[in-house]
């Protein structure tokens, strides 16, 4: 493949940095996409509005996908080269068990020390609500995480931005 991928996502998204990483380490050519820009709304829509998309080219255009997971099987498969997916087949279910476990639970942790430690949530408050193109403001961002503090962070009592 000549063209680089088309990868659509955000700074603070855990998922996008994710595979950044992955292209960076395969050395596979890409172009990050700002989420909500108007390069991004000129891409094909995913099957599930989720992030990072990345589009892979076909013979009529391309084709959005989403999830992390299935995006790095598919770039194991399309791209010769560096690998991410250990060969053994014992290891290689250890490796998605321990993505699994990591895409599920670990991004909680990533949200609690985010927004529950005072100087992580004045640093995300002034860089979130910048990202794309939608206008957002912080106030708007941490109202928006407060109704989901409860629910993913360490603590009951963990304190919320401010």
């Amino acid at each position: 493949m000549t063209e680089p991928l088309q990868r659509v996502g955000a700074i603070g998204s855990p998922y996008s940095r994710k595979m950044r990483a992955v292209l960076r380490y395969r050395r596979i050519p890409f172009h990050w996409v700002g989420h909500g820009s108007s390069a991004h709304q000129k891409l094909p829509p995913p099957p599930l509005p989720l992030m990072p998309v990345l589009h892979f080219p076909t013979a009529t255009g391309t084709e959005a996908t989403s999830d992390s997971t299935f995006q790095i099987r598919r770039l194991e498969t399309d791209f010769k080269g560096r690998r991410v997916i250990p060969s053994d087949p014992v290891v290689a279910f250890f490796d998605f068990l321990i993505e699994d476990y990591a895409d599920e639970w670990v991004t909680k942790v990533m949200f609690h020390y985010r927004w529950a430690v005072p100087g992580n949530a004045a640093n995300a408050k002034r860089a979130s609500p910048t990202e794309g193109s939608r206008p957002a403001t912080a106030v708007g961002w941490t109202m928006c995480w407060r109704g989901r503090a409860a629910r993913c962070s360490s603590a009951d009592d963990a304190p919320l931005p401010r």
